[in-house]
């Protein structure tokens, strides 16, 4: 049986890839190769796999530095994404709609047609049966 020659592909590459925050279909693509034959190499080679672990280690390492730089300088949005993806931060928003005083929303449903009902519902209201 006549079997291909093995395509020689250069870990560094590799590696450089991954940091530029590259998929392993684009990284494959990139190299010329198929995602199969990337997904093979990677089984075969510890060394394969550890060169995208690497490469990937070092872009994402590379824009936390970017990121704590901005910071640093005063960059409101950039420490308002750091505190919401890694101190648990987040925002919510309450709607409440009301009556006077606060109190509950007052319809007379009795002396309304369906299509006012409806109007009033769509405009933000509710409607209370007695």
């Amino acid at each position: 049986m006549i079997t291909k020659p093995k395509i020689h592909i250069d870990l560094k590459q590799v590696e450089s890839l991954a940091a530029n925050g590259l998929t392993q279909e684009q990284i494959a693509a990139a190299l010329g190769i198929s995602e199969s034959t990337l997904t093979k190499r990677k089984r075969e080679s510890a060394d394969f796999t550890d060169a995208i672990k690497r490469g990937k280690a070092k872009g994402i390492a590379l824009v936390t530095n970017k990121l704590m730089e901005s910071i640093k300088g005063g960059n409101m949005t950039g420490m308002i994404f750091f505190l919401k993806t890694q101190a648990g931060w987040k925002e919510t928003n309450i709607q409440e709609h009301t009556g006077a005083n606060g109190g509950a929303i007052q319809v007379n449903t009795t002396a309304m047609s369906a299509e006012e009902a409806y109007n009033l519902l769509i405009n933000g209201g509710t409607i209370k049966t007695d």
